[in-house]
């Protein structure tokens, strides 16, 4: 386990507790509202060891579920891939090196509408990224740059007569995000994690180069 968790280096995410703090408040309210409610019915409600055992359980709860509440995901940066782990454990992202053709920052001007930002097919990662949520947060629409960290999978070899359907449908959402996307398949939005997208890129490529090194037996590739 040791040895496991030195060979990964990981970056969390930025800080945001604004969902944590509206759950348990509404969660406080709600309390409050059916104790008052229950109170004015049942005087013996009022007392109060049971007010304080109300508030102990709440507590209890925040603390049990402080990782829902208050949890950050993690960029886990391995040997061998680097994978996207949620605040619950779960990855729900993982790239194998030997997948990656190329690595870059980019900077991409987009247009924001303050109510309507339309999703691309077949880009669910790029929302669970947040960088929808970035663009969501201009008040009016309005043209600007949007950094992101990109990567770019190498093209698997492919009989194009021989695709069935849902390959195909496949191929064209690819080529819709790397369209977007500067010809990237996967992209991560520069206010999703703490570290800055150069030093992510950075870490993230020395692996990936380091990899290559000992796939090829010393020979490095890369950009």
């Amino acid at each position: 386990m040791q040895n496991q968790a030195e060979e990964n280096e990981v970056i969390w995410s930025a800080e945001s507790f604004t969902l944590g703090f509206a759950l348990l408040g509404v969660v406080i309210v709600v309390a409050i509202v059916i104790m008052g409610a229950m109170a004015t019915r049942f005087p013996a409600l009022r007392s109060v060891p049971l007010l304080v055992g109300v508030c102990l359980a709440l507590v209890v709860l925040g603390v049990g579920c402080r990782r829902f509440l208050f949890g950050r995901k993690q960029l886990r940066i391995g040997k061998d891939r680097f994978a996207v782990v949620e605040a619950s454990g779960k990855v729900s992202k993982e790239i194998p090196y030997s997948t990656i053709a190329e690595i870059k920052v980019f900077e991409k001007t987009v247009t924001v509408a303050p109510e309507t930002v339309q999703p691309v097919p077949g880009v669910t990662d790029f929302f669970t990224m947040g960088a929808v949520g970035t663009m969501r947060e201009r008040a009016v629409s309005t043209m600007g740059e949007v950094r992101f960290l990109g990567i770019r999978f190498h093209d698997a070899i492919r009989d194009d007569a021989a695709l069935n359907s849902t390959e195909r449908a496949d191929l064209l959402a690819r080529a819709r995000i790397r369209g977007k996307f500067q010809g990237c398949d996967w992209v991560i939005g520069a206010d999703v994690f703490q570290a800055p997208l150069e030093i992510i890129k950075h870490k993230i490529r020395e692996r990936w180069l380091a990899f290559q090194e000992h796939a090829t037996g010393g020979g490095r590739g890369g950009i």
